[in-house]
């Protein structure tokens, strides 16, 4: 009888496993599916482009010919294939599917998933980057007019806490 319990017992560990790896599994594809209509292979983009500009901005600055462009070129291409390695979508997706995974249920995902395939879905995707981007100056044009206050407010601390010269030093 206590094999046949043992076997029952690694019959039910084994059909248990495969539920949880099959939930995982549909999990981890909830999780791709939101990634790739909210276009998250492309969150490297502004290190590439910034990254390109930096070599196109040196090659400037050493005044090199225009016949010595192919230099840039190969440096640009090498300086992208780096940062591939770093951060090319093949390396960032299996961690931004464990975060969104970890973050977000199945059915949460799948509700993502269909508000982004809705029309309002797909314009709060197409409108977000630029509303973003306006957000930011309103805020840095807001922050402008706090700038000169608080560095006054950090010059008088760091005179506060400065040692005072007035103190008699005893010799």
């Amino acid at each position: 009888m206590t094999c046949f319990r043992a076997i029952c017992i690694a019959v039910i560990l084994v059909y248990a496993s495969r539920q949880v790896f099959a939930d995982i599994a549909s999990h981890n594809a909830s999780a791709e599916a939101f990634l790739t209509l909210v276009h998250a292979y492309k969150l490297g983009a502004p290190v590439y482009i910034q990254v390109q500009q930096m070599f196109a901005q040196r090659f400037e600055q050493t005044r090199a010919p225009a016949s010595k462009r192919y230099i840039l070129d190969s440096y640009q291409a090498k300086a992208h294939d780096v940062i591939d390695q770093a951060i090319g979508w093949s390396k960032l997706k299996p961690e931004m599917i464990k975060l969104y995974t970890a973050n977000f249920s199945e059915s949460e995902l799948n509700d993502l998933v269909a508000f982004y395939q809705s029309v309002l879905g797909k314009k709060v995707l197409e409108k977000m980057p630029e509303l973003t981007q306006q957000s930011a100056q309103i805020t840095q044009a807001k922050l402008e007019s706090a700038v000169s206050a608080v560095n006054e407010l950090l010059e008088r601390m760091t005179n506060e806490l400065a040692p005072k010269s007035d103190v008699p030093v005893k010799k």
